[in-house]
């Protein structure tokens, strides 16, 4: 066995450790918090998820109009039930292994751009991140997102001719079931997926995973005009292979969209409602309907209310079409608000905060002693540290392209409102940064000069982020987000005859959220 096969072999054992501390974790939160309520009643978007996945199990399995919502998770859920019988728990129990998966494949990723010091700090962060354990047990999206963000990332640094493919195949289900993943997803693997590391290695080789037994290659002569035109070509491929990838891999919910409603909707036909949402004249950069339909929960378009002002029936399409139209409107009648509400939303997807819609992680940990253990890292110390290695690593591509797709999907996001799944899956590309930061901080080291004056731009910029984004200087009413959560509480109680309880519930509501 060669030493470069014996190093990812050691590598793979790591990783494969901190999969199994993940599963631990994740197992250990399911079961503590089992007297969560929210997890058997079901409300807003879990809801449609377990609606939907029922539906599609008694034969409706396309449905009569274009998708509503992304909808590779709604078919995963499915399968689920069809598997493990339909309860929402038997979801939540195969997400543990999804998170670990995870794991797994983002230690590995670390591990064969950086080496071991990489993959140890990466896939620890990974496996600890706290809003990583609190959304294996919601029925949402987010973690089956992020898992195929982790494939595609391992395939793309994979070797082989068709690593670009699978990359891309893996990053268009990961846009089937969170689209908002897509735009920092191609960022990352467009340079990925071409291979060689900065200074022209090949990815996986014993000098770019940091082996010890590596040696200088010998000095090649110079290429002709045509073979250096084989090459540009060869680079190329990977790329073209990715972007057909993604293609295919959305191209049978475009064709069942298309054939539905008779209109391009290359995922789903809720891009207009929530592009009001944020855009509107009532959008403050988070989620905040002014739709008068009292059903709006369960009408993902917009639809009814679309129909109700324009007096006439729609196609979701057409709705989202409508409410694009109105998003548009309110930017040209008043464009300084919305380059404000703009630079707003970015600082919102950057913040500590960690943004609740239909899930909160600040309020259901008090059905969690584990996610009250306030050493679990967060977003803020992996935005911190990812800050600090671009730093410290500047003159690597591969940090500054992760930084740039997180940047990316941030500014995607900001283009809509912003919730704390919406960014989520990006943890991963940070705890790749950090992990890669970590690995560089040690060998700084041994270095000299330089390695100082680095360390100590790092730690400032670290300091910096923390002074831009964990205070709260827009003033943001977390308090007020929690209504929600009395609501829901008030419902439960009232279903169960606690009439009491569920007065006291909605008078903790209206407290919150007028």
């Amino acid at each position: 066995m060669s030493s470069q096969r014996r190093q990812q072999g050691g590598l793979g054992r790591w990783a494969l450790l901190l999969a199994l501390l993940a599963l631990a974790l994740r197992v250990l939160y399911l079961l503590e918090s089992g007297e969560n309520p929210f997890r058997e009643h079901l409300a807003l978007d879990p809801l449609v998820y377990d609606q939907w996945a029922r539906s599609i199990l008694s034969g409706r399995v396309l449905g009569p109009d274009a998708f509503p919502q992304a909808p590779l998770f709604p078919y995963f859920v499915s399968l689920c039930y069809a598997l493990f019988g339909a309860a929402p728990t038997a979801v939540l129990w195969i997400q543990t292994l999804l998170g670990s998966a995870t794991v797994f494949l983002g230690a590995q990723v670390a591990g064969r751009l950086w080496g071991r010091p990489a993959l140890l700090a990466t896939g620890l962060l990974l496996a600890l991140y706290k809003p990583a354990i609190f959304y294996t047990g919601a029925l949402l999206a987010p973690t089956l997102a992020t898992l195929l963000l982790a494939l595609a990332l391992w395939l793309a640094v994979r070797r082989g001719s068709l690593r670009g493919l699978g990359a891309g195949l893996a990053a268009g289900l990961a846009g089937l079931a969170h689209p908002l993943v897509l735009p920092g997803t191609v960022v990352a693997l467009w340079g990925l997926v071409r291979g060689g590391t900065p200074d022209g290695r090949p990815v996986g080789s014993a000098e770019a995973t940091g082996g010890q037994a590596a040696t200088r290659a010998p000095q090649r002569p110079a290429r002709s005009s045509r073979e250096a035109d084989g090459t540009r070509r060869n680079r190329a491929r990977p790329r073209l292979l990715l972007l057909l990838g993604i293609l295919l891999a959305i191209l049978p919910a475009t064709v069942h969209n298309l054939a539905m409603s008779g209109a391009f909707v290359p995922i789903s036909a809720n891009a207009g409602v929530n592009l009001q949402i944020g855009n509107g004249p009532q959008a403050t950069g988070f989620y905040a309907a002014s739709r008068r339909d009292p059903n709006r929960a369960q009408d993902l378009t917009g639809l009814a209310e679309a129909e109700r002002v324009t007096g006439r029936e729609l196609t979701p399409a057409e709705a989202s079409r409508y409410w694009t139209r109105q998003a548009l409107d309110a930017v040209r009648e008043d464009p300084g608000r919305a380059l404000g509400l703009f630079l707003r939303k970015l600082y919102y997807y950057l913040h500590a905060y960690e943004a609740p819609q239909i899930e909160s992680l600040d309020f259901e940990k008090r059905f969690s002693c584990l996610l009250r253990i306030p050493i679990l890292p967060n977003w803020m110390l992996l935005l911190a540290l990812a800050a600090g290695a671009l730093v410290l690593g500047w003159d690597d591509r591969r940090i500054r392209l992760l930084g740039l797709a997180v940047l990316a999907t941030a500014l995607a996001t900001a283009l809509f409102f912003v919730t704390g799944r919406f960014r989520f899956p990006m943890h991963l590309l940070l705890a790749l940064m950090a992990g890669a930061g970590i690995a560089r901080a040690m060998a700084l080291r041994r270095s000299a000069g330089t390695a100082l004056r680095r360390w100590v731009a790092a730690v400032v910029v670290v300091l910096l982020t923390y002074a831009l984004l964990y205070p709260n200087h827009l003033a943001i009413a977390r308090d007020q987000t929690l209504g929600q959560y009395h609501h829901r509480l008030g419902v439960m109680a009232e279903r169960e005859g606690h009439d009491a309880r569920a007065r006291a519930a909605y008078a903790e509501a209206l407290r919150l959220d007028p």
